[in-house]
Formats: structure tokens, C-alpha cells, sequence
């Protein structure tokens, strides 16, 4: 959406007249959006709203973007929660609320990018056999998410010979009729082609810089130069919790549901030595909360990891694709997707923390007075799925079987106010709650909301 757009229209109607069926749409005050903490919401400077001229008993109001957003920037926040009042200006006033979440969906406005535009392969003698028909694997990336982000690969040159490559994983393999070095024809190397890679959004991207392979033959029987010792690293797919960094610092990250004990091991055919990096293809590499381990060394056979740098966020980032690099000549090349696994360690939190609504003497009962909504960012639905109930201890103690809330947050009347009642101010308060246990407690996370409820009392006593 480009600054000022509208992305939501807001319909309020009150049928008084004059100036108490005169109608204000506005987000709450910041001292209403202040929390306990003393945070605020910084959502609210991000949109703004432009009211319409009031119709008869109807007012109408847009809810407009104040900025550009961009889903791919690292750390973006994609959901935001509003809180929207409408009052009168009568006396007593009057006033209703509604509660917006705003969903950020991505664009397919990012192309594919290799991570190298130049690569080098050498086939080895020693390596030719029937069983290994799998050379390198061509990587590129894409910003944006979901389908959008998804990568095929094509070789854009014509009847190559010996070659072809996995549409879907970037890998260059033998065709199925080369099965041995007799297969080639030795005078044809190095042959030199190139790859495009197209994403799987609507309408479909093509990469701006093709990446040019350069496939060499060693006739010798000399080794490659180095090697992964699990092939699984170059293209490796593993889970970790989202507490990593709190729970084992400075360790290698690991994940052995998928038989991944944390070391990464290559062996060279030179005594001299290469490191391992860790890079990501989507930001800065000096702001990415991964980086390599000390190298160890084995004779020729070196080992590595990565370790998480600072805390990781679920609900802001919850997929990492790295890669890792041997720094040799041509260089060793893996990829590695992570996924963070969400804890239960945010809040539900209300945006506001306390309301005043009114009801009317002499309506029935058993009427839906509000129904209020907290927001929880985690990531994980069961971690982020929010009920509600009446605060028992801290309510009126009056106010508790003339009022029911509902556990999605619904409140309602349970009497006929100034009939059964003669109270004129109830104070309730409302907690909404996990029910699963935060990630480092057997305690559920929770806050409440403070209602103040007045009663309005109507002209029914005669002179």
C-alpha cells in the first residue's frame, strides 16, 4: 500500500439527536494506550484515521496508512493491533469501541539473486562412479515469502551436452547416459553455461544477473580439493527452539530429531588449513544471530558449527536461510534452512487497559454490552490463542452475578438494571490468559482489563 491509502472503512451510527447523537471516531489517547510498563503502542503513529462529515445518525471514517511498508525488511512487522472509539457528545457521553488487527501480505516484488554469479566444479577421477551422479548445487535466493519466494532453476543454454539440473533444488547432475569418464568427451572441457532462475509467484520473476557454471575435468586421480564429510550439508533443513540462545550459549546449534549433533566436517586434500563461514543472502551479515564456531582440526579433517549470537524472535523472523562456505579454491558450498520453533513467551496484552461503557436502566437483560480482545504476538496458534474470564477477586463483588463474560471475551448483562439494581457504577475487571504455561514457568501468562460500567438512568418518575 502506498502512504495514505485506505485499507478499512469504519461505519458508526447513533439515532439521538443534536449533540447527543453527534459522533467522534478517534484511536484512544496515549494515556489510554499506556501500559503498565509504561510502553505504548507505536502502531498508532503508522496509521491514522479521516472522518467523513456525519449523515443523519451515520458517520463514516477511513482508516489510512501513514508509511510505505516493506514485508521483506528483516525485523518488519507484519500484524499490527488498533484499538477504535467512537463517542458521543451528550451528557452523560457515551461511548463504543471495536478492536482491528491489520495483517501485512507480501507483494512478489523481489527477484531471485544467486549468491555467486561465477562457479567453478571439478570432476575428479576418483569421484566418477555409477551410484554418484550429483555435481554441485547452484544456489540463489529470494526476499519475498511463501510461493513468492520460491526458486526454479533452468540452464539457459542450448543442447548442453553431459548435464541438466534439478528444477526445484538448483543441483547439476549428469544426464542418465553418462554413467563414467569413457561417457566424456575429455577435449570438450571446460564447458561453460548458464542458469536463470525464475520464482513461483504471480506474475513469475526472473533473475536480473544469470549465474555462469564452468564444469572442469581432472583426469588425474587426484582428490577434489575439499569435501563434505555428511552430504546433507549443502542442503541441510533443521529445527530449533526459539530459546536457543537463552538455553545453550556459545553451543552449536543441533536438532537431533533430524540426526544433526551440531558438528559441520569437511576434509581437504591440502595441509593448509580453510575456514568455515556463516552468511545469510538476506541482510547484513554483521546483523544475522548466527555465526561459525571455532575451527578444530583433525589432521585433514576440520570441524565447525553455528552458534546463535542473540535472541531469536519467532513471530519476527521464524525461517533463516544461510550458507556455508569453505574458503577454498573453488570454494565448498553448503545451504541451510533453520526454523525457529515458537515458546510461549509472549503476553496477551491489552492495547488499552481500562474503559468506561455505559448501559441503561430498565433494558433487558441478557444483552452483549462489548466484547474486548487482547492481542498476543506468538507465532505458534496454540501459544497465541487468547480466552477470557471474569477476575473474580478483583471485580465488585456485586458486579459478579450481573455480568457474564463469555470466553471470547464477550460481556453480558445478567439483570435489569434499576429495576433489580439500584447501583449506578460497577467496576469489572476481565483477564485474558494462555492456556498453555509460559516457556519458562508452570504459571499461565495473563493481564487484565478494568471496565467501568455506569448506569444511565432514564426519565420514568413523574413529578
Amino acid at each position: 500500500n502506498k502512504q495514505g491509502q485506505d485499507i478499512a472503512s469504519l461505519i458508526v451510527s447513533d439515532s439521538d439527536r443534536g449533540e447527543n447523537g453527534l459522533i467522534t471516531i478517534l484511536f484512544p489517547s496515549e494515556q489510554l494506550r499506556t501500559t503498565a510498563s509504561g510502553l505504548t503502542n507505536t502502531a498508532y503513529s503508522q496509521f491514522y484515521i479521516e472522518q467523513l462529515n456525519q449523515t443523519s445518525t451515520t458517520r463514516t471514517a477511513f482508516l489510512r496508512t501513514n508509511e510505505t511498508f516493506d514485508f521483506d525488511k528483516p525485523g518488519a512487522t507484519r500484524v499490527w493491533y488498533l484499538f477504535v472509539l467512537a463517542t458521543d457528545h451528550g451528557k452523560p457521553q457515551r461511548q463504543a469501541f471495536c478492536s482491528l488487527r491489520i495483517n501485512l501480505h507480501d507483494l512478489n516484488d523481489n527477484a531471485p539473486v544467486f549468491i555467486m554469479t561465477s562457479w567453478h566444479y571439478t570432476i575428479y577421477r576418483l569421484s566418477m562412479n555409477a551410484t554418484n551422479t550429483r555435481l554441485l548445487r547452484i544456489v540463489a535466493s529470494d526476499a519475498d515469502s511463501g510461493l513468492n519466494g520460491m526458486i526454479n532453476y533452468y540452464i539457459g543454454t542450448p543442447n548442453l551436452p553431459y548435464f541438466s539440473i534439478n528444477r526445484t533444488s538448483g543441483t547439476i547432475t549428469f544426464l542418465s547416459n553418462v554413467y563414467s569418464l569413457a561417457n566424456l568427451n575429455i577435449s570438450r572441457f571446460p564447458i561453460t553455461f548458464y542458469v536463470y532462475a525464475q520464482d513461483r509467484g504471480t506474475p513469475p520473476l526472473l533473475s536480473k544477473n544469470n549465474a555462469t557454471v564452468t564444469i572442469h575435468l581432472d583426469d588425474s586421480y587426484e582428490p577434489s580439493t575439499a569435501r563434505w564429510l555428511d552430504a546433507r550439508y549443502e542442503e541441510l533443513s533443521i529445527s530449533i527452539t526459539e530459546k536457543f540462545y537463552e538455553d545453550y550459549t556459545n553451543q552449536p546449534i543441533f536438532d537431533f530429531d533430524h540426526g544433526f549433533n551440531g558438528s559441520i566436517m569437511y576434509e581437504l586434500s591440502s595441509e593448509t588449513p580453510s575456514i568455515m563461514t556463516v552468511s545469510s543472502p538476506f541482510s547484513d551479515n554483521t546483523n544475522i544471530p548466527f555465526r561459525d564456531t571455532p575451527l578444530i582440526r583433525n589432521g585433514r579433517i576440520f570441524s565447525s558449527g553455528i552458534t546463535v549470537a542473540s535472541g531469536l524472535h519467532a513471530e519476527i523472523q521464524n525461517v533463516y536461510l544461510l550458507h556455508i562456505r569453505v574458503l577454498v579454491n573453488p570454494p565448498l558450498i553448503g545451504a541451510i534452512t533453520i526454523t525457529i520453533k515458537d515458546e510461549n513467551d509472549q503476553i496477551p496484552t491489552f492495547d488499552i487497559r481500562s474503559i468506561v461503557l455505559s448501559v441503561i436502566e430498565q433494558e433487558h437483560g441478557n444483552r452483549t454490552i462489548a466484547q474486548i480482545q487482547a492481542f498476543d504476538r506468538d507465532f505458534d496458534y496454540h501459544n497465541s490463542y487468547v480466552q477470557y474470564r471474569l477476575n473474580q477477586q478483583l471485580s465488585d463483588s456485586e458486579a459478579i452475578g450481573k455480568f457474564h463474560v463469555e470466553s471470547d471475551g464477550t460481556i453480558w448483562t445478567n439483570t435489569i438494571f434499576g429495576k433489580e439494581t439500584s447501583r449506578t457504577w460497577y467496576r469489572l475487571f476481565i483477564t485474558a490468559y494462555n492456556d498453555v504455561p509460559a516457556w519458562n514457568s508452570v504459571i499461565q501468562n495473563s493481564q487484565d482489563f478494568q471496565f467501568d460500567i455506569q448506569v444511565i438512568s432514564i426519565n420514568d418518575k413523574q413529578p
